[in-house]
C-alpha cells in the first residue's frame, strides 16, 4: 500500500470508527433484517413472491451472509455533491414537495421514472407494513433518498428500485465526512425530547445504578454484558464517577430476551447487590443465576421506539443519544458544555 492509499485508509477509518457493540447477535446481517420485514409482509397477504423468489433470496441471504462476515459493514463511498441552501429549498422531511403525485402502489413501477417522497413513503410502507419506517428525506447525493427503517439508515434511489445499506463518505475535503453519521446525528437530535420524557418516566428502582459522590451529571445506559465496549466502560466507572457522572443501567440484551445474555442480565438485577453482580459479569464473567420479576420488557419496549441497533447505548440528561461508548473526559466536556447551554437558553 502506497503513501496516498494508507492515508486515505487511515481518513476512512476515522471517519468509520465504531465504539459500539452492534446489534449482530439478533440480526447478523442488513439483508436477514430487510427480509425478516418483507417475510412478515408476505405472510400477512401485501407481499406474495413465488417459489423461485424465495429460492433465490436464500440464495442472494447466504451470499451476503459471507460477505457481512468478511468485511463486517458496508462502505459506501461516494464523491458528493454540495447541496446549494437556499431559501426556496423544500423542507428535508417526507411530506415536502406534496403536488399531484400517482399511487405507485397502483401503478407498475417501471412506468415511474422519477418519485417524491410521499410516493418513496408510499412505496415503502406498502412493501414493509410492519416495519417502523421514519425521516424520509433527499439525500445530499442526486437521486438517492435517505430513511430509517427499524432504527438503521437506508438509501433508497428515487425510482424506488434500489435499497441502499451503508455509509456515505464525503472525500472532497481535506477531512473526510461521515454523511450518513451526521444525518443520523440530525435525526437523532429531534427525537431528543421524547427520549427525554421516556427516561424521566422511568422508575429508578428499575435500574442499576451507580451514583457519583459529588453527582453533576446523570446518564442513562442501555446495557449488555456480553459487549466489550460495555466492558470496557464498565472497568473504567470510577473514571465517570470521580467527575461527579452517575451511571445508571438499564437491559439491552441485544440476542433478545429469551437469550443467554438476558439470562445473565437477571442474574444481575434480581441479586441483593446488583451493583457487586454487574461488575462480577462484566469484568470477571461470573454470573449469578435470579429468578425475579424484572422490567426487561419495558426497557426493550424504549430499545425499539429509541431505535437502539447496539449497545452501549447513552442518554443524556437532555435525552440526547450517544451511540456508543465515551471515555470520561470526552463525555464530561459534552455534559459541562450541554449544561452551559442550557443556562444561556433559561438566562434569555
Amino acid at each position: 500500500m502506497n503513501s496516498k492509499s494508507l492515508a486515505l485508509f487511515s481518513l476512512l477509518s476515522l471517519a468509520l470508527g465504531v465504539t459500539a457493540c452492534d446489534n449482530a447477535a439478533s440480526d447478523n446481517t442488513t439483508d436477514e433484517k430487510v427480509q425478516k420485514i418483507s417475510n412478515k409482509a408476505s405472510e400477512e397477504g401485501a407481499l406474495k413472491p413465488s417459489s423461485k423468489v424465495s429460492k433465490d433470496a436464500t440464495e442472494s441471504e447466504k451470499t451476503s451472509a459471507k460477505i457481512e462476515s468478511a468485511n463486517q459493514e458496508t462502505e459506501t463511498v461516494a464523491q458528493v455533491k454540495p447541496v446549494k441552501e437556499t431559501s426556496n429549498q423544500a423542507p428535508r422531511e417526507e411530506n415536502a414537495g406534496a403536488s399531484k403525485r400517482t399511487d405507485v402502489r397502483t401503478k407498475p413501477l417501471q412506468d415511474v421514472t422519477v418519485l417524491d417522497s410521499q410516493q418513496i413513503s408510499d412505496l415503502l410502507r406498502n412493501k414493509f407494513p410492519s416495519a417502523n419506517i421514519q425521516h424520509i428525506a433527499p439525500s445530499e447525493i442526486d437521486g438517492l433518498y435517505s430513511f430509517v427503517l427499524q432504527g438503521d439508515l437506508y438509501y433508497i434511489s428515487n425510482n424506488g428500485k434500489y435499497l441502499i445499506k451503508g455509509q456515505v463518505l464525503d472525500i472532497s475535503t481535506p477531512k473526510v465526512r461521515n454523511l450518513s453519521s451526521e444525518r443520523m446525528a440530525e435525526i437523532q437530535k429531534k427525537e431528543s425530547p421524547m427520549r427525554m420524557k421516556e427516561i424521566n418516566s422511568l422508575d429508578e428502582s428499575d435500574m442499576v445504578v451507580f451514583k457519583a459522590p459529588n453527582e453533576k451529571h446523570v446518564i442513562t445506559i442501555f446495557t449488555d454484558v456480553d459487549c466489550g465496549f460495555c466492558q470496557k466502560m464498565h472497568r473504567e466507572r470510577q473514571n465517570y464517577l470521580d467527575l461527579g457522572i452517575t451511571l445508571r443501567y438499564l437491559a439491552f440484551p441485544r440476542a433478545g430476551l429469551d437469550s443467554k445474555s438476558a439470562a445473565k442480565l437477571e442474574g444481575i438485577w434480581c441479586a441483593a447487590d446488583q451493583q457487586t453482580a454487574m461488575t462480577e459479569a462484566k469484568i470477571q464473567n461470573k454470573y449469578r443465576t435470579g429468578n425475579c420479576q424484572t422490567p426487561f420488557k419495558e426497557h426493550m419496549a424504549l430499545v425499539r421506539k429509541f431505535g437502539l441497533n447496539g449497545t452501549p447505548g447513552i442518554i443524556l440528561e437532555n435525552g440526547d443519544l450517544i451511540g456508543g461508548y465515551l471515555p470520561a473526559e470526552v463525555l464530561n466536556r459534552r455534559l459541562t458544555e450541554l449544561s452551559s447551554e442550557q443556562e444561556k437558553v433559561a438566562n434569555r
